[in-house]
């Protein structure tokens, strides 16, 4: 499961996609990486950038999380390791499934809400050359 970057996140996004992508609380994130609570979440709401020790804390702990992504938001979340062999732990597909709905949702509404604007902007442009003519 990747995670397509049209456009550059903030890193407060990048780090929220990484908790949703993994499924998991930033408690237990404070947990498995030694990292305060109270810092992840400052990086969460977009209060403070992660240093470097913060930095390299989250990817040493998740190797599967793409540095150039996080790190200028380009490219794809995860990193492409094509020797990994194809993951059998049902938590994390649960996880990869869930990921891929809540995205999915999101852009339908994007495009729900494209298409409203689209028909907007279309019968505005049909009103106004009725009334030039």
């Amino acid at each position: 499961m990747q995670k397509e970057n049209n456009k550059k996140d903030t890193v407060a996004e990048r780090f929220n996609q990484i908790v949703e992508y993994l499924g998991i609380s930033r408690y237990k994130i404070s947990k498995e990486t030694g990292i305060s609570e109270t810092v992840l979440q400052n990086i969460s709401e977009g209060k403070n950038m992660p240093s470097i020790k913060i930095t390299t804390k989250l990817l040493g702990t998740y190797k599967i999380i793409n540095a150039e992504w996080w790190l200028l938001g380009e490219g794809e979340m995860l990193k492409n390791n094509t020797n990994k062999p194809i993951t059998t732990d049902t938590n994390q597909m649960e996880s990869e499934v869930l990921f891929l709905r809540k995205r999915l949702t999101q852009m339908h509404n994007d495009n729900s809400a494209l298409i409203r604007t689209l028909e907007n902007i279309s019968s505005r442009e049909i009103r106004n050359s009725m009334y030039k003519t």
